[in-house]
């Protein structure tokens, strides 16, 4: 997928780019189907590019779909992680069931958020990301 942005801010190691709304990003409505809506990413400095730069961004289908899927399924999972868990440890614990359920669910999915900061950080996508000045 090939996204247009412009640089709007450098600092110290990070550039922040605001993306520009593309009709497949409409469509998908992940975000917001609102075309005022800023999306912005973050990408490690490079040499050569400044602030106000227009550039063309290159994200590979895989990117998308693995980020897509860790996004999605690590949360759905500590959601499940809870019901089973809650569903084990009734019988252990004195609570009441939907107090236990609420509580378990709301664990497993803070854990499943940090795992995914975890892979964030861990991740090599932003390096298979490609950046382009477009020169006008």
């Amino acid at each position: 997928m090939i996204e247009y942005g412009i640089i709007t801010n450098i600092e110290d190691d990070l550039m922040k780019i605001e993306i520009k709304r593309s009709s497949a990003c409409i469509k998908c409505g992940l975000c917001s189907a609102d075309l005022e809506k800023k999306n912005f990413l973050f990408y490690p400095k490079l040499p050569g590019f400044q602030k106000g730069d227009q550039i063309k961004i290159k994200i590979p289908e895989n990117v998308i779909l693995k980020s897509s899927f860790i996004i999605f399924f690590i949360p759905v999972l500590g959601i499940l992680l809870g019901i089973f868990s809650s569903l084990l440890l009734k019988d252990f614990l004195s609570l009441d069931f939907n107090l236990l359920l609420i509580i378990s669910i709301c664990i497993f999915l803070v854990v499943s958020f940090l795992l995914i900061r975890l892979f964030d950080k861990k991740s090599d996508i932003k390096k298979r990301i490609k950046l382009e000045r477009i020169e006008t």
